[in-house]
């Protein structure tokens, strides 16, 4: 006979915590933004005493509008080691989404996804925000 319980026991959950991928980091977050680059950063997932180790990161971004345009940053085998990075050559004033994924020895786990993020306006734009305004009436 089978006991109901004993799927619930804490060896089981430790079981299944111990052979799964990992959850979800936080969202990437925006950490500065310029013209053509975007640091964003994120929070490792959370692990319990028995979750394997993360092993990497799998950091993709994409324009906002795309459903297909995920590129990643690092190749898949070698998986970024930080919980941060710069990401270059961007298009000024466009609105890009990033997304990442940790890995662990069972396998990737689920994306988690940012806000979206706008790099900012060319430098003669950003220039002019800059300056004081017009004085009233001159």
């Amino acid at each position: 006979a089978h006991r109901a319980q004993a799927v619930n026991s804490p060896s089981i959950k430790a079981l299944r915590s111990a052979t799964r991928p990992p959850l979800q980091p936080s969202p990437p977050r925006l950490v500065t933004a310029s013209k053509t680059v975007l640091n964003v950063a994120w929070d490792p997932p959370r692990l319990d005493s028995v979750s394997p180790p993360i092993l990497g990161y799998d950091l993709q971004y994409g324009l906002k509008w795309s459903l297909s345009g995920w590129e990643s940053v690092a190749p898949l085998d070698k998986p970024l080691q930080d919980t941060s990075f710069i990401i270059t050559e961007l298009e000024p004033e466009t609105n890009y989404v990033t997304r990442v994924r940790a890995l662990n020895k069972n396998g990737w786990g689920g994306y988690a996804v940012s806000e979206v993020f706008l790099t900012v306006p060319t430098e003669v734009a950003v220039e002019n925000v800059s300056k004081a305004p017009p004085a009233a009436g001159g």
